[in-house]
């Protein structure tokens, strides 16, 4: 195994174990519905669990891509298979046209057409599903964005920045009186 495998394979670990990551006391791979909301706990375990949820989902997310081209390509490649055994069967009667040849595959192979159907469905279902998911986290990563963006500016908006020059004022008045009170004991002193 070369370099580039084994850090390619860490990888995948790491974000399988991604998912026992917890955040309100759940793993992220319980895809609590709390999880994003940014109400729910602390805005610091929000953006600290951000990139680990993203990796986990994505990398899931990505799974379940591969898994749907699979399952295409293992669809088309029986096809071809089916349609080579209808066209050899159909073609020993005479002259066949393609659309002859389809017609008798789906004749004949109508049940299992509709169970390798089914099943892309339901492959391409679970890569829906997480797509959605990981689009609600990437959301998410929006939305703490947006929020922080606007507690700062609320935290430097000008009555803000009044505030805060009125405290600085109270704290210089009471720096200068603890002053004067050392200066009057060096004086007596």
């Amino acid at each position: 195994m070369n370099k580039k495998d084994k850090i390619c394979e860490s990888i995948s670990k790491c974000c399988d174990e991604l998912g026992e990551f917890s955040l309100l006391g759940s793993p992220l791979e319980s895809a609590d519905p709390k999880f994003l909301d940014v109400r729910e706990a602390s805005l610091d375990e929000h953006v600290a669990i951000q990139p680990s949820a993203l990796a986990f989902f994505g990398k899931l997310r990505k799974d379940a891509i591969r898994e749907v081209k699979k399952q295409e390509r293992e669809y088309e490649k029986w096809q071809m298979d089916k349609y080579s055994e209808c066209r050899d069967n159909i073609t020993k009667s005479g002259r066949v046209t393609k659309e002859d040849i389809r017609s008798k595959m789906t004749k004949d192979y109508r049940r299992e057409i509709d169970e390798w159907e089914a099943k892309i469905r339901e492959v391409q279902r679970i890569c829906d599903l997480l797509d959605v998911y990981y689009e609600a986290w990437k959301q998410k990563a929006f939305s703490l964005n947006v929020y922080a963006s606007i507690t700062a500016d609320e935290l430097f908006s000008k009555e803000n920045i009044e505030i805060k020059s009125k405290i600085n004022a109270k704290k210089d008045q009471i720096r200068d009186i603890i002053r004067k009170k050392k200066s009057k004991k060096k004086k007596k002193g």
